[in-house]
């Protein structure tokens, strides 16, 4: 499989924005303020797949559940990251490689045309795996960035919240009053 075949690969990004979305639909089950999980959200659209607004999702039990799918997700992102940056590293090594064949088999007497044709093709292989890594590494990153955010952006915009339940005191049943929505009847 060439270098260019296997970065193509690396760019489906949709089950992980998949994931994202699923866990979206549930921070809006569990009635969680959009504004709270919208580094989530971000790194959703970020990853190809645009969160859906719907009923049927699994509302989380607590917050540690919520947490450890972001990070989990964020590994995720960070292994397809790594992915993405080993194939690039292979594809400077094999560039430079054939670099290295082109000019011997260019330097020959007489040229070795065959080759240079071979290892040519072997640099453009080289070239358009960069042209599509790097901007999916920089959008990985961008997503990682932006998972990682999510616990702390959750943390502020309920610190209140956390204060007031961790003093002894006890939130409304069910907690939708920080939502603002509607307790349904």
């Amino acid at each position: 499989m060439s270098l260019t075949a296997q970065a193509e690969a690396l760019t489906d990004t949709e089950d992980l924005g998949q994931d994202g979305a699923m866990m979206c639909g549930r921070c809006r089950a569990t009635g969680i303020d959009v504004r709270s999980f919208a580094p989530l959200i971000g790194a959703t659209i970020a990853l190809g797949v645009r969160p859906l607004a719907g009923a049927g999702w699994t509302p989380y039990p607590d917050d540690r559940r919520l947490i450890d799918d972001l990070i989990d997700l964020a590994d995720q992102v960070a292994t397809h990251a790594n992915a993405a940056g080993r194939l690039i590293g292979t594809a400077q090594a094999t560039r430079a490689h054939a670099a290295a064949m082109f000019a011997d088999a260019a330097c020959a007497d007489p040229p070795r045309e065959m080759d240079m044709a071979y290892w040519a093709s072997v640099m453009g292989d080289c070239d358009a795996a960069a042209e599509i890594l790097w901007p999916l590494l920089h959008r990985l990153r961008a997503v990682y960035q932006r998972l990682m955010a999510a616990p702390e952006h959750l943390g502020e915009t309920y610190a209140a919240v956390y204060r007031l339940v961790t003093a002894g005191r006890v939130l409304p049943y069910d907690g939708r009053w920080i939502t603002g929505a509607e307790v349904p009847s």
